[in-house]
């Protein structure tokens, strides 16, 4: 067990490694041997460097799924376009107000753009490797 005075001065030297860019890891093998919670304790309230950071892999398609939803898309259409599942776009733009109802010919329109799309894929040799 460390005294007070020991948790202080580790608490100090932890501090200033994570403030100079350093892992948890690197910081233990500076400073020797601990426990997870002793160190968890000596860097409380000390935000990670940001090199550790991971950025979220989909960042683009969430912004383009709220784009899109703005623009009156429902969910179907969004996970076609961004060829993610529709629970990604649900947690994406579950916020958001949901659009207005589209109207008949807005409908015909979309439903006529994805049978062109769907169909003109389905019929290329392309799609099929065959030329």
């Amino acid at each position: 067990m460390r005294t007070k005075e020991e948790l202080d001065v580790l608490h100090e030297r932890a501090v200033a490694l994570r403030r100079a860019g350093k892992s948890r890891r690197e910081i233990r093998e500076i400073l020797g041997p601990m426990s997870n919670s002793t160190l968890d304790r000596a860097l409380q309230g000390t935000p990670p460097p940001d090199w550790t950071r991971r950025p979220n892999a989909k960042d683009e398609a969430r912004a383009t799924a709220r784009e899109l939803r703005v623009q009156g898309r429902d969910y179907e259409e969004i996970a076609k376009h961004l060829a993610v599942s529709k629970s990604s776009v649900s947690l994406w733009v579950r916020d958001l107000p949901v659009p207005p109802r589209l109207s008949h010919e807005e409908i015909r329109r979309r439903a006529a753009e994805g049978a062109r799309s769907s169909s003109d894929s389905w019929m290329s040799p392309e799609s099929h490797g065959t030329t």
